[in-house]
């Protein structure tokens, strides 16, 4: 059997069951490893040893790191798992160690500044009302940018203070809180009567808004009105991690909040707490 057939049926595979987005970022494994194997003849099942696996790791490491290498490797074995087609190579090769990942996050002040911002926003221009909304449901909520987009009316609950998320990074609903200053906001953009399904919609371009939109609201308009010199939107989301982790709130709950597959990924920010200790340490008690 050709290994571009096992790989497409692995594909195939993964794009009825899973987002595109999931889906093109295994194409783009498999296409990488597919164009390694036709430039070196191996062309079928039979071709891919353990030899060869480690050929292409090999070929892999100049440019990759320790954990796009773990990604890739773990991508291209659960193609052939999808596939089923079994390649006893892989279970042969170890993980590689990888470096801890550092977040940037903002400080307590820092959210508080924006939260700041937020409120003095004029709410009679309907675009400050949107970004107002922005601003409070990233800080308060740790949502991704698409899953802010993505928000509809009727899964709102005022009341409860949650909103269930039903398109995430994950497949997996979730609901998420935010606090009580939120419901006037919330509450302004529920009760415009409109035929639109989502909560946060771009009304010059008649849509519901986009990544870039929220793109926009943070890394330009919030970042340049408060001269920070980094802003993205991802940094509300480690932020609110942090800062429950900080305040000794279990990971299973933080795990929830944020929608981690993997209690390991919530984890990480066990570490980055300890590392920010340390920080503060070396900042704050200075004898030289």
């Amino acid at each position: 059997m050709k290994l571009s057939d096992i790989i497409n049926k692995g594909l195939l595979k993964t794009k009825l069951e899973w987002k595109i987005d999931t889906y093109k970022h295994y194409k783009n494994h498999a296409d990488h490893f597919l164009n390694w194997a036709n430039e070196n003849g191996y062309i079928y099942h039979s071709d891919f040893t353990e030899e060869k696996l480690i050929d292409y790791i090999a070929y892999n490491k100049p440019t990759c790191s320790n954990r796009t290498l773990n990604i890739r490797i773990g991508n291209l074995r659960r193609l052939f798992e999808r596939a089923e087609v079994s390649i006893g190579a892989f279970d042969k090769i170890p993980k590689f160690k990888e470096i801890r990942r550092t977040y940037n996050m903002l400080t307590v002040s820092q959210l508080r500044e924006i939260k700041n911002y937020a409120f003095s926003l004029n709410e009679s221009d309907s675009n400050n009302l949107i970004h107002k909304a922005i601003i409070l449901l990233l800080m308060q909520t740790g949502v991704r940018r698409k899953e802010l987009c993505l928000i509809e009316k009727k899964n709102v609950d005022l009341k409860a203070r949650t909103i269930l998320l039903t398109s995430t990074k994950t497949n997996q609903e979730r609901t998420v809180l935010f606090k009580e200053n939120a419901i006037p906001v919330l509450e302004k953009l529920l009760s415009i009567k409109t035929n639109h399904k989502y909560l946060l919609h771009n009304d010059l371009k008649n849509r519901p808004i986009t990544e870039y939109d929220v793109d926009y609201v943070i890394r330009k308009k919030l970042k340049n009105e408060l001269g920070y010199k980094m802003l993205h939107p991802h940094m509300f989301r480690h932020s609110l991690a942090s800062i429950m982790v900080t305040n000794n709130a279990p990971l299973n709950i933080v795990q929830k909040i944020l929608g981690h597959e993997n209690i390991q990924t919530t984890e990480r920010y066990l570490h980055m707490t300890e590392d920010h200790v340390k920080k503060t340490y070396d900042k704050s008690f200075d004898l030289d």
